[in-house]
């Protein structure tokens, strides 16, 4: 077989390997991380099942077109499977750089066996990929582009920034609410908040619990403050929602909110929440 048959011949083959090495090369963070995972997610779909497809059925026409995708599809989210067990039992364990020089060292090693095999096999009976016109080439071409224009442009996006609203028990920590509380007795409550807005920003507390709204002070971007307010508890006995409201300066709805159940009487909180 001439240098030209062969190289067209393993056209798939020298495509995978081009793929898997701008996987390689792609970095996992900034504006081209999302086309990284997005060619890494189809190459670990597609490509360790399809080698291992032509590998057991080489011959030309011995599957059609459809049998061939899913058959590979099926064995590559076995091969990815085996891969992560694999992993696990490394001392570094499954992580992502693992998993990738994992997938690309399969995916060579199967090229390898499925060049083998096609050197070993008799041209005229040999496995052939499917001959693409120049036509659709191009279109998917196109639509592949488009594809690593959008995710670049999707990864410049500005992230949304909020602030963090939360509270703290007695002992200041997420979990020591009070758990019951007598009608109409005062408790104690600190509320807290990080400004994660980008800018100096002016906020209030607002709860049915507060006999007044509570203005927090001009918070710096980045900065955070802490309070603790005193409460007073509703006079019907029963299980009890506390709200507290956070508002910017100049909204007229809740920025966020946050809560936590008491019992007026002798049960338990079920916890804390927030929106």
């Amino acid at each position: 077989m001439s240098p030209r048959r062969l190289a067209g011949t393993n056209a798939d083959l020298l495509l995978l390997l081009g793929v898997t090495l701008l996987v390689l090369a792609l970095p996992t963070s900034g504006p081209l991380a999302h086309l990284e995972g997005f060619l890494g997610l189809m190459l670990a779909l597609l490509a360790p099942g399809y080698l291992l497809a032509v590998a057991l059925f080489p011959a030309h026409g011995s599957i059609d077109g459809l049998e061939r995708f899913a058959l590979s599809l099926g064995l590559s989210i076995v091969a990815v499977v085996l891969i992560v067990f694999g992993l696990s039992y490394t001392p570094g364990g499954i992580t992502s750089p693992g998993l990738r020089t994992a997938l690309a060292s399969a995916v060579v090693l199967l090229g390898g066996v499925v060049y083998l095999i096609r050197r070993a096999r008799p041209e005229e009976r040999g496995f052939e990929p499917p001959r693409i016109s120049p036509y659709l080439f191009a279109a998917i071409g196109t639509v592949f582009v488009v594809i690593i224009l959008i995710l670049a442009l999707w990864g410049q996006r500005p992230r949304p920034v909020s602030t963090a609203f939360y509270i703290l028990g007695s002992q200041h920590e997420l979990n020591s609410y009070p758990i019951l509380v007598r009608p109409g007795a005062v408790f104690t409550l600190t509320v807290g908040l990080q400004n994660h807005s980008g800018a100096a920003q002016s906020y209030s507390v607002q709860s049915p619990l507060l006999a007044t709204r509570v203005a927090v002070p001009l918070v710096p971007a980045g900065g955070e403050w802490q309070e603790t307010l005193s409460l007073r508890a509703p006079e019907p006995p029963g299980r009890y929602k506390v709200l507290l409201r956070l508002y910017r300066r100049g909204d007229s709805s809740p920025y966020r909110t946050v809560y936590f159940w008491v019992r007026i009487g002798n049960s338990s909180p079920l916890g804390a929440g927030r929106t």
